[in-house]
């Protein structure tokens, strides 16, 4: 079901962009920081949100430079076609117009 903090979490474009990466495989907000060229504190924020909503789930932890690094991956697959078709629908130029009879033109 769709509730309030999952749709507040899917609402921001770098969330969505992120949940594409961790569907691909375990990243951390390390990773998708050098990735991205995203400072690390604002993909750190974007997944605890993520995480917050259960949008992910830990895959594993690794030791680095002295800290743990936290790897998650999606809990559900699909965010590449959801993406696609939120651009395909927001798209003005390739959706099909409608009429005012509510058919397509």
């Amino acid at each position: 079901m769709l509730d309030e903090p999952i749709l507040k979490a899917i609402a921001h474009p770098t969330r969505l962009r992120l949940l594409v990466a961790f569907e691909a495989r375990p990243e951390s907000a390390n990773t998708l920081s050098q990735a991205t060229g995203e400072p690390l504190g604002t993909i750190a924020y974007h997944v605890r949100v993520l995480a917050a909503a259960r949008l992910l789930e830990l895959q594993f932890t690794e030791r680095r430079r002295g800290v743990y690094e936290r790897f998650y991956r999606t809990r559900r697959t699909g965010w590449a076609e959801l993406v696609a078709r939120l651009e395909q629908l927001t798209d003005p130029d390739s959706a099909p117009r409608r009429s005012a009879g509510g058919t397509s033109a």
